[in-house]
């Protein structure tokens, strides 16, 4: 099969059509999300640049497709050079620095941040609370429903009394659960401030709301995609007061 598809005879690439078209299959009738532009900006830089046809591929998708403004913000913050002072930097310096996941897409808007640190009160801001979900994503292994390292511990059959030590049991299980953490995605909820606030049932969300029904006013809520490993998304909540210990929990 080509690598191209022509359309009225126009040369575009068929990877990111087809990233594009299985988006809409899977929730037929809405604009493409931030979540969906995921596959398709990958298919444009698996090169490791974007070629022209690319790039024309690119304009046709958002000229012709429906996209949400969250979305297009997204391709453009990637089309464009990163700020090394600024917003993203502050993210990279905890998720490459810090954590050491060098490949993992992050769908966060600097305007939602300020949006929700202006709207709710909290010690915790943006920045610590990305800090303490991502230190409970890679260490903490009880939850109700599941913790990231639960699941890769039982998919993969990597229980301590399997291994000479303990040491050596706790090193296998997060080399298997860093390598599906580069090709992640983390994501945080959104707030429609133009709702009325106090209903549950008003808060905007990138996905379903979370199964607990936790509070945007109350917490940061996180999504955590592991999209080589399951389907599942891992939640994350982390109180915006510090009074509790950040957590997460799987749902499908």
């Amino acid at each position: 099969m080509s690598y191209y598809k022509i359309i009225d005879g126009i040369k575009y690439d068929r990877k990111m059509l087809e990233a594009a078209e299985t988006a809409l299959a899977v929730h037929p009738g809405n604009d493409l999300e931030v979540f969906d532009a995921v596959p398709i900006w990958e298919a444009a830089i698996d090169g490791g640049t974007i070629t022209e046809t690319e790039q024309r591929t690119l304009d046709y998708l958002r000229q012709f497709y429906k996209w949400t403004d969250s979305a297009k913000a997204w391709l453009d913050r990637k089309l464009s050079p990163i700020n090394t002072h600024g917003f993203e930097q502050k993210i990279q310096e905890v998720l490459t620095e810090k954590y050491q996941i060098a490949s993992i897409q992050w769908i966060i808007d600097e305007s939602e941040v300020a949006l929700q640190s202006q709207n709710f009160e909290g010690k915790v801001d943006f920045f610590k609370a990305l800090d303490k979900i991502f230190h409970s994503y890679l260490e903490e292994m009880k939850a109700t429903t599941g913790s990231v390292k639960q699941s890769v511990q039982e998919v993969h059959q990597l229980f301590p009394d399997t291994f000479p030590s303990k040491r050596a049991w706790s090193e296998a299980l997060e080399r298997q659960l860093r390598m599906y953490l580069e090709d992640a995605y983390v994501f945080l909820v959104r707030y429609a401030p133009q709702l009325n606030e106090g209903n549950i049932d008003t808060f905007e969300f990138t996905y379903a709301p979370p199964p607990g029904r936790e509070q945007i006013a109350e917490n940061w809520i996180f999504g955590l995609g592991l999209p080589t490993f399951s389907d599942h998304i891992y939640w994350g909540l982390v109180d915006r007061s510090g009074k509790t210990p950040a957590f997460h929990y799987e749902f499908n």
